[in-house]
């Protein structure tokens, strides 16, 4: 059984923000961060950004041991 909650966020070039990806999974899962094809955090629900890239996109990806890769994109 997988329950997801997930959001899209616009964000302003040059601001600061916290993104979040909450994800409650049996058995758990784990949770990667990823920016232009690299893992910037891993088992981390929150990912601060001090200057966000322009028209970038930010991906939230689980890989759970049963049902595999489910992704979740922040633009």
């Amino acid at each position: 059984w997988m329950e997801k909650n997930s959001s899209i966020i616009f964000i302003d070039e040059n601001s600061e923000v916290d993104l979040e990806c909450l994800v409650d999974t049996n058995p758990s899962s784990t949770l990667f961060w990823i920016f232009e094809e690299r893992i910037l955090s891993m088992n981390s629900s929150l990912l601060h950004l001090s200057s966000p890239s322009h028209r970038s996109i930010y991906h939230c990806s689980v890989l759970h041991p049963h049902f595999g890769f489910f992704n979740h994109s922040f633009i």
